[in-house]
């Protein structure tokens, strides 16, 4: 009421301005320990795992392999080899009713120096050393037998060619050229005497015949034919051997080369070791005559045959 009695209602308040509400946000409960560790990258937890243990450089593969019970069985049969090789050749003969004995030495000299090459890297490898001397002497050798192989080839090729054609030309002439007499008459009897105390009778007989046939042209062209033949046998079997010798020494070079860093693997492991295999076997079947030398170049060709395959066929080229 105001001061003259009358009633005054209240005015009405005026609207206040809302307050305008930000929206609600859920409570984010933190993470507990095991949650948080979840949480964190696994990069930062775990520790990283130990590094892979170095691999084998070139020299210690080879060090390794060259100290192996193996290898050393290896020199001990190329030891053996040499020995047997270099014993005396003892000869007897009986001649005008006195009798001699003739001793002869033939000092292997490649196997020798094979021998030596090999010892050396044992010996080497034994106190883990690398030895390029002991492989370039047993590589050298390796290439002085290739080399003496091929000049061996070469020889038999041009002497089998050079018989054929002789023999045919004595067949197609009919006769022997003037004045040429293979063997005198006067000659045999010198021959058949100086080796009647040596071969028994029926042998100097049929020999005195061979040689008395020798003057007539058709057998005698027969003869040098045959040997001509024989000749170029002994051609290929050389081959043989020049293949044989090369894959030995392209791998032992290689393995000298490749120890000392060079390439990136070994040459001819497989060839090497492979033609080791059968030249071991075709020695076991000459073993069969009970022939020392080729025993023992049985068991050493066989024992590096297998030898190469299982120490250098994974790091083979």
């Amino acid at each position: 009421m105001n001061e003259n009695g009358y009633y005054i209602p209240p005015e009405d308040e005026e609207p206040k301005a809302t307050e305008a509400k930000e929206p609600e946000v859920p409570a984010v409960e933190e993470p507990k320990a095991a949650d948080a560790e979840a949480v964190v990258p696994a990069s930062e937890t775990q520790t990283p795992p130990p590094p892979p243990p170095p691999e084998d450089t070139r020299r210690s593969v080879i060090t390794r392999a060259c100290s192996s019970g193996m290898f050393m069985a290896l020199c001990i049969l190329s030891l053996i080899y040499t020995v047997i090789s270099a014993f005396p050749v003892m000869s007897y003969s009986f001649i005008e009713g006195s009798a001699s004995f003739v001793s002869e030495i033939s000092i292997p000299i490649i196997p020798l120096l094979i021998t030596i090459g090999l010892w050396v890297i044992y010996t080497s490898a034994g106190k883990g050393e690398f030895t390029a001397s002991g492989m370039k002497l047993v590589s050298g050798s390796l290439k002085a037998m290739r080399i003496l192989t091929w000049i061996g080839l070469v020889a038999f090729f041009v002497s089998g060619a050079l018989f054929i054609v002789a023999g045919v030309m004595t067949v197609y002439m009919g006769n022997l050229p003037e004045n040429i007499v293979v063997f005198d008459p006067s000659d045999i009897g010198e021959i058949t005497y100086s080796l009647k105390e040596v071969l028994p009778y029926e042998l100097i007989e049929l020999l005195e015949r061979f040689l008395e046939k020798l003057n007539d042209p058709d057998f005698l062209g027969t003869v040098l034919v045959v040997l001509g033949i024989v000749f170029l046998v002994a051609s290929i079997v050389s081959v043989i051997y020049v293949i044989f010798f090369s894959y030995l020494y392209k791998f032992a070079r290689s393995l000298r080369e490749w120890g000392e860093g060079e390439g990136f693997g070994i040459r001819a492991v497989r060839g090497a070791a492979n033609w080791l295999m059968v030249m071991g076997i075709f020695s076991c079947i000459g073993a069969l005559s009970m022939s020392p030398t080729a025993a023992l170049s049985a068991a050493i060709f066989i024992v590096s045959s297998v030898f190469i395959k299982r120490s250098f066929a994974p790091y083979a080229e």
